[in-house]
């Protein structure tokens, strides 16, 4: 009977190990993917840590797996090979899930941040964006990185990006967007479009330096010195206080001089002035 209690006791401790630790959370593989989320989200790593243990074991080839793998990594960037670690686990979990937008979008992002491999960064937020065409934080990544590149294919690309955010609701009145877009198109060699982009970012609260953008481009690129002067004096007059524009003010100032000097002089009516001393 001892040796029969015995059994049934060291049984039962045995079983007890197991579901505590050989098998893991009894939670499915979607509920432990939720929980993840949400620890990581409240910054619980001991929480996070364990659910990615048992999800390990539960579903080791679960490209979502992965995916929260890769989140984990980002989190904790302590040095290089965290954010390499991330990479990793986000292309693996992208090229297991070409339908996936997330998955593409995560691998994308992550190498930007890494800040290596262009080639690699396009294809994963050109495959998101197949997937999902209006999603702003990929089409947002993808102007930069096209512009990246330094190409005039890769400036239109990136301008083709950035008018499509433009596009979405509450993106428009960005006074960034919209200056991106003017300088996108000075390097594409389209001078008018380019000063409408700098008035509307001006008109959406750009500041003042925005000014200058429109003044550059009638002087240097339009040859048209009249609306040249006119905007170099409307930003000298919106940026004499601010200290951090002390250069570009110098040298407004100084270029809208030269204009005027450069300005033909209005002929006399000697007419009227003969008349006058009559």
């Amino acid at each position: 009977m001892r040796m029969l209690n015995k059994f049934w006791i060291v049984t039962f401790f045995c079983v007890a190990a197991v579901f505590l630790h050989g098998c893991g959370d009894s939670r499915s593989v979607s509920e432990l993917l939720q929980a993840g989320t949400q620890s990581m989200a409240l910054r619980q790593w001991d929480v996070a840590a364990e659910i990615l243990t048992a999800l390990t074991e539960k579903a080791p080839d679960d490209y979502r797996v992965r995916m929260l793998k890769a989140f984990w990594s980002e989190m904790h960037d302590v040095d290089d090979t965290s954010l390499e670690q991330a990479v990793q686990y986000a292309r693996s979990a992208a090229d297991m899930a070409p339908f996936d937008f997330e998955a593409q979008h995560l691998a994308g992002r992550l190498l930007v941040k890494r800040g290596k491999d262009t080639a690699a960064q396009i294809k994963y937020l050109e495959a998101a964006i197949k997937i999902k065409s209006d999603d702003p934080a990929t089409l947002a990544l993808l102007g930069r990185v096209y512009r990246s590149v330094g190409l005039p294919e890769s400036y239109e690309k990136s301008y083709l990006a950035y008018s499509k955010l433009a596009m979405l609701d509450g993106f428009q009145r960005l006074p960034e967007l919209q200056n991106e877009l003017g300088t996108l198109s000075l390097l594409l060699n389209n001078q008018i479009r380019a000063i409408r982009h700098f008035q509307l970012a001006r008109r959406y609260g750009a500041p003042p330096v925005v000014l200058l953008n429109i003044a550059r481009t009638y002087d240097y690129y339009l040859n048209d010195p009249v609306n040249a002067k006119k905007y170099y004096s409307e930003f000298l007059v919106h940026a004499r206080n601010q200290t951090e524009l002390v250069h570009e003010v110098t040298k407004a100032r100084s270029r809208a001089e030269v204009l005027q000097r450069a300005q033909p002089r209005q002929p006399t009516n000697t007419r009227s002035s003969s008349r006058r001393h009559r």
